[in-house]
């Protein structure tokens, strides 16, 4: 069994580095690299006391508030986090009911990774102001980066509901759509997208995510094809378009987008992997032991490129390099069943039989219906002369995978 690395889907490949995020506001309500908005974090908002005077008190806490804003925006600029918070918090106490001050400190909470106080105070502003669609719109953001896809879903829809022409808008429920499964959806959202503007890219390749999600990979690769006629060097459409073209068995061409995908990002660790992946495929052992070294020299934590080593290492009957990946394999993942299995077997094949025993063992208790690991533990068992054993072993596969009944009782 391959282990072919599909990132993204689940949420953990930015496809796009302009999804659509949070956008500070600053004092004149403009979003800051967005359209105009309405509302200000000062605004003229002046309040009469009883006598219909203005109050003084409340007019310089909105100018203070203002003037922290503007503080609070500039930290944000560089990048200064911390601080941004406490100078929108500090206009905050001044100015309560600001939904822009709101949005602006879940924005700095946002650069921090911190999405659920962020979703607090998104939450906060529309209870205040449910009018306002960047408010759903940053409030769905925040909800995708905490994997809350189906509550981002509804806050992009809320967003759309208030402004249906809003591209950013459009483009996050597609997405959120793809990654809570549900594909048809998110492919007619992206062709919303694509209708307004052909040449989103990242809308291409989300469709062809999508698509490929749902089995049509040859509609996936035109996708990602018109994403790379708008740029060559799109890394995640050439990704991509390799796992579908994987999928389809072209291996030679999968091959081709993969080495591209690494021309572009050396350190696509990914990419070398499902790269190694297709030479196995290819028979070329040697040249995909070496892609899966490229990719563990890239990330070392990653058990499924060990177990892809180890298990091209078995192909070329280096058994002893083969048991060291595999062990790696089951130390980063402890409840890795086919690396336990493949495991059992290539120490089998070395004859070290009591230590393939105890592999299998392992392996049986994290799955009792492992048809393999019954079959690999009565082969020990018998090479140990523990026949009473082994048959019973040798039933219970037999037991659970027919197919094993045709290799017949002579297990060794």
């Amino acid at each position: 069994m391959w282990v072919l690395i599909l990132k993204g889907i689940k949420g953990n490949f930015d496809m796009n580095p302009e999804e659509p995020k949070d956008k500070p506001f600053s004092e004149e309500g403009k979003e800051e690299k967005a359209d105009t908005v309405e509302g200000s974090a000062s605004g003229d908002m002046y309040v009469l006391d009883d006598s219909g005077s203005v109050t003084n008190e409340e007019v310089s806490n909105e100018i203070l508030a203002a003037e922290l804003n503007e503080c609070g925006l500039d930290l944000l600029r560089l990048g200064k986090y911390n601080e941004a918070i406490i100078a929108f918090e500090k206009a905050i106490d001044k100015d309560p009911g600001n939904i822009y001050l709101l949005n602006n400190k879940a924005a700095a909470l946002e650069s921090l990774g911190r999405f659920e106080e962020a979703l607090k105070l998104y939450q906060e502003a529309v209870k205040i102001n449910s009018e306002d669609a960047d408010l759903w719109n940053n409030m769905a953001f925040s909800y995708s980066q905490i994997g809350e896809y189906e509550k981002a879903v509804e806050a992009y829809g809320k967003a759309l509901d208030l402004k249906p022409d809003y591209p950013n808008a459009w483009y996050g429920k597609a997405l959120n759509l793809s990654q809570a499964g549900r594909y048809e959806e998110a492919v007619d959202a992206y062709d919303i997208v694509l209708k307004e503007n052909s040449n989103y890219k990242e809308a291409w390749a989300g469709k062809g995510i999508a698509l490929g999600q749902m089995g049509n990979y040859d509609e996936a690769i035109i996708a990602y094809d018109k994403a790379l006629e708008i740029d060559p060097e799109f890394l995640e459409a050439w990704y991509y378009k390799g796992v579908d073209l994987d999928s389809l068995g072209s291996f030679k061409q999968a091959l081709k987008a993969y080495e591209k995908a690494v021309e572009i990002d050396p350190e696509n660790d990914d990419a070398w992997n499902n790269m190694g992946i297709d030479l196995e495929n290819l028979e070329r052992y040697d040249e995909a032991i070496n892609a899966f070294e490229k990719a563990i020299e890239i990330n070392s934590e990653n058990s499924d490129v060990w177990y892809n080593k180890g298990f091209t290492l078995s192909q070329v009957q280096r058994f002893d390099e083969a048991v060291e990946a595999y062990r790696k394999a089951v130390q980063l993942d402890p409840e890795y069943l086919e690396a336990y299995s493949s495991l059992g077997f290539v120490l089998a094949q070395l004859k070290r039989f009591e230590e393939a025993l105890d592999i299998y063992e392992k392996a049986l208790k994290l799955d009792p219906e492992a048809a393999d690991s019954w079959f690999g533990k009565a082969v020990c068992l018998s090479y140990l002369g523990r026949e009473e054993e082994a048959e019973d072993a040798y039933r219970k596969a037999v037991e659970i995978d027919p197919r094993y009944a045709e290799i017949g009782g002579d297990i060794q």
